[in-house]
Parts: structure tokens; sequence; C-alpha cells
């Protein structure tokens, strides 16, 4: 089983970075700068969003495991 967990965990890790990025316009992470419009949209939109969707696939993940 720790064969596995390692793969998945980097495979979650690189579906976030993924999910940063990507939207209508594709933000690079080297392209953003302090005051720059990708970072406010990167801050306030896409990292929120990103979080609440890997916290929500975490909570249904263990309820599915605690009703087997």
């Amino acid at each position: 089983m720790s064969r596995v967990v390692l793969p998945l965990g980097l495979l979650v890790v690189a579906a976030f970075g993924l999910s940063l990025m990507a939207g209508k316009v594709w933000i690079a992470p080297w392209g953003l700068a302090a005051g720059s419009p990708e970072a406010l949209v990167m801050a306030e939109l896409r990292l929120p969003r990103a979080l609440l969707g890997l916290v929500i696939g975490a909570m249904l993940g263990a309820s599915g495991a605690v009703l087997q």
C-alpha cells in the first residue's frame, strides 16, 4: 500500500498545480509578479477554487471509506 500512496500524492500535487494554471487564460507560474492582474486572479479566484475542490474531494473520499 505504501508503494501506491507516494505516486498518488504526487498526482494530487500535480493536478492541484495544473488547476491553478488552467482556465480561460493560461497563467504560467513564472509569469506572476506581485502587482500583476494574473497574481490577483490567482489569489482571488483560482486558489480558493482549487483549495475548495481539494478539501471537498478529501471529505467525499473519507465519507466513502467510512460508509464501506
